[in-house]
């Protein structure tokens, strides 16, 4: 009569363990879908307050030898402006409002994670030492502006896509507008 006992245990004990785990499965898929979604995914939701500046700076040059793009994410709409390097008036300024195409803004736009980009260095390399240039990338938004400074031509790990994108941007505004004048 032992060996009948010790089946009939093993059996109701079998049974037991077996709805516990059945409901710790469940449990933990709960768990891990509430976790999961929560998480904030590669490219987080943008702040509408969000200003993206990429520049590019020569300072021993004569004539517009600052150029720059202003990016706000609340509208389609860039502003392209070049500038001597020392700005006496601004009249000296000239300012050109583009439209973005929708490929080109969401391109910019999915490569900007102010998380990454607010641990980044401020200096890289020697910008515009014997006058070889600098460019520059500065994100500002709700929580303060953090900008990185970088040999020009060259780039920064972690942001290679985003300078990227946004110097040929920034080029081809400047072959647009300056390159006829």
């Amino acid at each position: 009569m032992q060996p009948f006992r010790l089946k009939y245990y093993l059996i109701l004990v079998g049974t037991k363990v077996s709805i516990i785990m059945k409901k710790a499965t469940v449990y933990f898929l709960l768990f891990s879908t509430l976790f999961l979604s929560s998480c904030d995914s590669v490219s987080p939701k943008l702040e509408s307050d969000l200003v993206i500046v990429s520049g590019q700076s020569f300072g021993e040059c004569i004539g517009e030898c600052t150029q720059y793009l202003v990016v706000k994410v609340e509208s389609s709409s860039v502003e392209f402006v070049s500038q001597p390097y020392h700005v006496e008036n601004e009249n000296e300024k000239r300012i050109f409002t583009h439209n973005l195409d929708d490929e080109t803004w969401k391109n910019i736009l999915s490569e900007i994670n102010t998380k990454t980009f607010n641990k980044l260095d401020e200096v890289y390399g020697c910008p515009d030492c014997a006058d070889g240039g600098a460019e520059w990338i500065e994100i500002s938004d709700s929580s303060g502006t953090h900008k990185v400074t970088f040999e020009y031509g060259e780039e920064v790990k972690g942001i290679e896509n985003l300078i990227i994108l946004l110097r040929n941007q920034r080029n081809a505004l400047s072959n647009k507008y300056l390159s006829s004048n």
